[in-house]
Formats: structure tokens, C-alpha cells, sequence
């Protein structure tokens, strides 16, 4: 009989007669098929879209990493950043669709170890909302649903499932035509997205997967929000920077054959904590490459990265336009002087700066 997966439904039939892991395949996709949908096409949700941004494509990535890393390698690791990225995309005004596709897909992967048949309704509830997120072309999304299950039923391995195109053929206009803005509208916030994009290019697309950047993510995923989306994906471009330097001769390694590489099983089970010896090892090695700025930068980019996010905030409302300059002149100065006050020995600690 011809498998057709026309609804969660039959989804949930479907994932019954299945290992879980397969479910952490089908959520993959189908949130990644949403994520366009952060496109901002009112004014009021322009603001937020950044943190809404990194949230959701963080979600995507720490899901993508359960498939393409074995959990028995870093079970407990794999479940921290799960329930981080769940508990960071439970509540995105605006963004509630690709939101929530993420939340209940990171969801899946926290239950998919101690409670299955949750974990696979969570998988269910995930590809029902990226179905109404695309309502008009609900039925083209769960065709590619069809052809994912189909693809896991004769595949060898989950990972060259999850590096396929994510669209059978070219995308659908509204999720072109979204991602397209979406591209732009990340761009013209100047918050260091450019690794989010050509990341999600390349699984739009179905090129193979490095891994250095799900690596990377899952070194720093616990510092989304306590610093600002600018700062955290800088610092993630630069690690990864490092790491592509560290092996510039080394061939990218198949996404269909990271879970059998010792590289591969190397680069997560270190980076996540997994493994005591071989985490300092490879800290040690990646940490000198990341140049740390001097504390004054440090206190100036901390306190003048603020002043800017709160002007983003508000620079549509032109009433406030004039307030908010003047705002943000004071806050560069401040910020001029706890940069001072921090390279003074002993005094840094009295601004609470970020080390």
C-alpha cells in the first residue's frame, strides 16, 4: 500500500510503527519549511524579528543535530539544549507559526528519550503548525511530509534524509517569496546573520552539511538572552571562522555521513561537553583563535549595543525620534566612561559587565 500522509493523523499512524528518531527527521524538515515565515510584513513586528530569528533558526539547528548525531553520544547534553531551545520559542509575539514549530519540534526531542508516545504527538502538533502556517498550500506541505517518510523508509541513514532539499521541486511561491524578504529583512538589521543565511540556504537547497556550525551553536546556545542578538551571532561567526581555519585543507564532510565520521562524532560530543579529556582539548584549541576585545571595547560595544537595540525598538515612531537621539548620544557616553572604569583594576566588577 502507497504511504500518504495527508494529515497528523495519518502522521501519527505513521510514527506508531517507528523509531522516535525518525520523528526528530520529520519535525526537522517541516519547521525549516516554516521558518520563512518570520518574514516581517507588518511594521510592528520588524523589532522583534531578530530575537524571534535566532530563536527559531537555533531550535532548528539543535533538532537537526539530535538527527545527525546519535543521542547515546551525548544524550544528556543533546536534551539540555532541547529543553533551552523549547523553553526560548515558547512565547514569540508575532511569530506564533514558525514559533511554535520549533517550540514543539525542540519538544519532541526532550520527550523522545523518556516518553515516546509524547514525544510523537509533540511531533504531530509541530507539523500542524507549519501546515497553518502556509494554510494556502497545506497540501503541497504534507506531500513533502509523504515523500520524508517515504525517503526514511528505504534510507540507510536519517542524515541523508535530512540533508535532501527541503522541497521536492522549486518552493512554493509564498515560501519563495518569504524567504526572499526574510534574507533582506535579517540582512538590514545588521545583527551578524549572515551564517543563519547561507546555513539555511544550504538546507533549502539540500547541500551537505559541514557541521561547524551546528558544532559551534551548541558551545554558546546558553547565552542566547543574556546578550544581544548582534553580539551572540558575532561571537558565533567567529568561532566558526576559527574552526573552518583550523582544518582550511579538509574536505566538507557529507551530512549523510557525519553520524559514522569520527570528525563528526568528535566535533559534537566535545563541543556539547560530552566527553571530559577531549572537551578541555578541544576548548584549549579553539578558545586562542577568538580574539577577546580589551574592556574598555568590551564596556562600549556592551552599553552602546543596547542604546542601539532600544532605538531599533522604537526608530519607526518618529514622535520619539528626537528623545531616542539624544538617548542614544548619553548612552555612548556612559558607555565611554564604564569602559574606563572597567580597565581600572578592580573596578569592573562594580558595572556588572559581562566578562
Amino acid at each position: 500500500m502507497t504511504l500518504d500522509v495527508a494529515n497528523t493523523s495519518d502522521l501519527l499512524d505513521w510514527l506508531e510503527h517507528r523509531e522516535i528518531a525518525d520523528a526528530y527527521v520529520i519535525v526537522a524538515r517541516a519547521s525549516l519549511r516554516t521558518t520563512p515565515r518570520l518574514a516581517a510584513h507588518h511594521i510592528d513586528k520588524q523589532p522583534s524579528l531578530g530575537a524571534a530569528a535566532l530563536r527559531v533558526l537555533s531550535a532548528n539547528v539543535v533538532v537537526c543535530a539530535a538527527t545527525l548525531w546519535p543521542q547515546a553520544e551525548a544524550r544528556n547534553a543533546l536534551l539540555r539544549l532541547a529543553s533551552r531551545a523549547k523553553a526560548q520559542t515558547g512565547h514569540a509575539p508575532g511569530f506564533e507559526l514558525p514559533g511554535g514549530a520549533a517550540h514543539y519540534a525542540a519538544s519532541t526531542v526532550v520527550s523522545g528519550a523518556s516518553t515516546p508516545a509524547l514525544a510523537r504527538t509533540q511531533a504531530a502538533e509541530s507539523v500542524l503548525r507549519s501546515a497553518r502556517a502556509y494554510a494556502e498550500i497545506e497540501e503541497r506541505i504534507f506531500q513533502e511530509i509523504t515523500d520524508d517518510c517515504r525517503a526514511l523508509e528505504t534510507a540507510t541513514q536519517r542524515a541523508t534524509v535530512l540533508s535532501r532539499p527541503l522541497w521536492e521541486a522549486a518552493p512554493p511561491p509564498p515560501a519563495a517569496r518569504d524567504w526572499s524578504a526574510l534574507q533582506q529583512q535579517l540582512l538590514d538589521l545588521k545583527q551578524h546573520f549572515e551564517p543563519w543565511i547561507a546555513w539555511y540556504r544550504d538546507r533549502l537547497i539540500g547541500r551537505e552539511t559541514d557541521g561547524v556550525l551546528e558544532a559551534q551553536l551548541t558551545s554558546i546556545h546558553d547565552q542566547i538572552g543574556s546578550q544581544t542578538t548582534g553580539r551572540f551571532n558575532a561571537k558565533l561567526a567567529r568561532l566558526i571562522a576559527a574552526e573552518r581555519r583550523e582544518r582550511p585543507n579538509e574536505a566538507a564532510a557529507p551530512a549523510g555521513r557525519l553520524a559514522d565520521t569520527g570528525r563528526g562524532r568528535k566535533d559534537l560530543g566535545t563541543l556539547l561537553g560530552g566527553a571530559d579529556e577531549e572537551t578541555a582539548t578541544r576548548a584549549a584549541a579553539v578558545a586562542p583563535t577568538v580574539e577577546r576585545a580589551p574592556a574598555a571595547e568590551r564596556a562600549r560595544s556592551w552599553l552602546g549595543g543596547v542604546a542601539v537595540e532600544i532605538y531599533q525598538e522604537f526608530r519607526k515612531h518618529t514622535v520619539k525620534s528626537i528623545a531616542l537621539a539624544i538617548f542614544a548620544v548619553c548612552a555612548a557616553v556612559v558607555a565611554q566612561i564604564a569602559g574606563v572604569i572597567d580597565s581600572l583594576p578592580g573596578f569592573g566588577w562594580l558595572l556588572g559587565l559581562p566578562r
